[in-house]
């Protein structure tokens, strides 16, 4: 129910980086307005990387469940990674 709440606030308009603030439970991420750094595929969790590798640029994920806990995602960037 929080993450449906907190979904529907962001569908709203509520700024994504104000409520990770203020609200996220990911500590780390948290500080930075929820802003994880680059990843690449396999780098997370199952669950994660199958909702973040299927989104488009700009998009905002419906909640989802993870080992982790609840999560919703802005999609803010994507590339390609080439390897070294």
């Amino acid at each position: 129910q929080r993450a449906d709440s907190i979904y529907n606030a962001l569908i709203k308009g509520a700024d994504f980086a104000g409520l990770a603030k203020k609200i996220s439970d990911d500590k780390s991420s948290a500080v930075n307005g929820g802003e994880l750094p680059w990843v690449e595929k396999g780098q997370t969790l199952k669950e994660f990387d199958e909702a973040i590798f299927s989104m488009k640029k700009g998009e905002l994920s419906k909640p989802f469940l993870s080992a982790a806990g609840y999560h919703i995602v802005l999609l803010k960037d994507k590339q390609d990674f080439f390897p070294f």
